[in-house]
């Protein structure tokens, strides 16, 4: 389970954003697909993440808590701790997703770039895994387990919606007009997609009741994040070979000039995800 902010998570986001253009034959309605990466820890990652045009503003999902002037004050605090704790992942996850651009272009999913970028953003995500374990314990302690009840119906709820959703054609079309692939193209887009999907979630199910024990056990007052083996989740390792599978999937698909392009496509992805300036009102 992972109920940080956007710092310790934009790492993630940026390389759920990549992998967007995998999964997008997959499922036209998918939310960032680092959510299908990961379960219930990357749920609530996402759900965590606030609106970046507004500095004082709380994710939607503690938003919709009501928290006090003094609660408010108290997970701002947490939300620019995590951030500076956890840059370094965040600057690793963001060159990791540059390589996979490198790669596209190339049309090359094996480059030297990509495997060491990859190895490197796995090693920063576990070097931040107690920032974020903290994060958990601080976020605890400042909610009311009314508030920690509420969160967790709400995450879980999300979840189920989430695996719920059926696959469709609709993110291959959209995928297909951005990289002008053929009926052809698309319709072999969506096989691979359907089964680099059936792959990873074959790869989280032995996690799934280990990151539900967690979070139903949230609204207790002796909570621990790292009490629980869903603490030890290997979160970065299952995104970035996700990632690294659909590029090798989906490159052998395309010619030359739709890799650029999609290497573009990715490009702009990381792009959108990349940290405000200090100019901008960010930190």
């Amino acid at each position: 389970m992972s109920l940080c902010f956007s710092g310790c998570s934009k790492w993630i986001a940026v390389a759920g954003a990549v992998a967007l253009a995998f999964v997008a034959g997959c499922s036209g309605a998918a939310g960032p697909p680092a959510k299908a990466a990961s379960g219930e820890q990357a749920q609530a990652v996402a759900t965590a993440q606030a609106p970046a045009e507004d500095p004082s503003a709380l994710p939607e999902a503690l938003e919709a808590l009501q928290p006090s002037e003094h609660q408010r004050a108290q997970l701002l605090a947490l939300r620019d701790d995590l951030t500076e704790r956890v840059e370094p992942a965040a600057d690793a996850g963001r060159e990791f997703a540059l390589a996979v651009a490198q790669a596209a272009r190339r049309c090359d999913p094996r480059i030297l770039a990509l495997e060491t970028a990859a190895s490197w953003a796995v090693v920063q995500g576990e070097q931040a895994r107690g920032a974020v374990l903290d994060g958990i314990d601080r976020l605890h302690h400042i909610l009311t387990p009314e508030q920690r009840q509420a969160l967790v119906d709400r995450l879980l709820g999300d979840e189920q919606q989430s695996r719920s959703q059926k696959p469709t054609e609709a993110g291959a079309k959209s995928l297909g007009d951005e990289l002008g692939l053929s009926l052809g193209q698309m319709l072999k887009l969506v096989e691979r997609a359907l089964a680099l999907r059936s792959d990873i979630e074959d790869r989280i199910e032995p996690w799934r009741e280990k990151l539900r024990a967690a979070l139903v056990a949230f609204p207790k007052d002796d909570f621990s994040a790292r009490s629980f083996a869903a603490s030890e989740m290997p979160v970065v390792a299952l995104v970035t070979r996700f990632v690294r599978d659909g590029l090798r999937s989906m490159l052998p698909i395309l010619d030359s000039e739709q890799c650029k392009a999609l290497g573009e496509f990715i490009q702009k992805a990381v792009e959108e995800n990349a940290p405000e300036t200090p100019s901008s009102g960010s930190r």
